[in-house]
């Protein structure tokens, strides 16, 4: 059984609120109503679990560097190679990171370095990014990951040479964005995030 985090207030298409107990999970936190009253377009039920619709945006698995078909590209190298937006499990979280063919797997920041993950999810769609600085973390974003400990990431991009477009993750005690690249794990303090869920 998963760890409660705190109580929300859910509000559903025809304006009815329902208390709900908050989850840490993998496609983002998990909503449990404590009456467990089934209401239409609030939750999807799994069992005795439900978790928020999330419509917007699909992940696809892949490994060893393929990109599936129809993903959109979401950021670029200095060159002009395109970079996707993907996420992996690393140490019991959900990170995410950026994959292109070239890589032979996702490319995911972690402690100061560089991980190369065979298995991962690439974003299909092509996303709506805010602007943010210093650990800022828009209103309007959703988290698509996770640190073993639970705490929430964030699919964050930034340039880091002149021309390029790097994907990476943020939280808010980073106070910046992490960005893997050459090998390190830079934190970039001018940065935008995917909002929308």
């Amino acid at each position: 059984m998963r760890e409660a985090r705190d109580s929300v207030a859910v509000e559903t298409p025809a304006m009815r609120h329902v208390t709900c107990t908050r989850y840490a999970g993998t496609n983002g936190p998990w909503l449990v109503p404590q009456a467990m009253a089934e209401l239409p377009g609030v939750s999807v039920g799994i069992g005795q679990w439900w978790h928020r619709r999330r419509d917007r945006y699909h992940w696809r698995r892949a490994r060893l560097g393929a990109i599936p078909d129809g993903a959109v590209a979401h950021g670029r190298e200095a060159d002009g190679e395109p970079l996707w937006v993907c996420r992996a499990r690393v140490f019991n979280g959900l990170h995410p990171g950026k994959v292109r063919p070239a890589f032979g797997g996702a490319q995911i920041a972690w402690n100061g370095g560089e991980l190369r993950v065979d298995e991962y999810e690439v974003l299909m769609e092509a996303g709506e990014w805010r602007e943010a600085r210093f650990g800022e973390i828009p209103v309007e974003a959703s988290a698509w990951g996770h640190e073993a400990t639970g705490e929430e990431l964030f699919v964050a991009r930034a340039t880091v040479v002149d021309g390029d477009l790097q994907p990476g993750k943020i939280r808010s005690a980073f106070g910046a964005a992490n960005i893997g690249y050459g090998n390190r794990e830079l934190k970039i303090y001018s940065y935008e995030v995917l909002v929308g869920s």
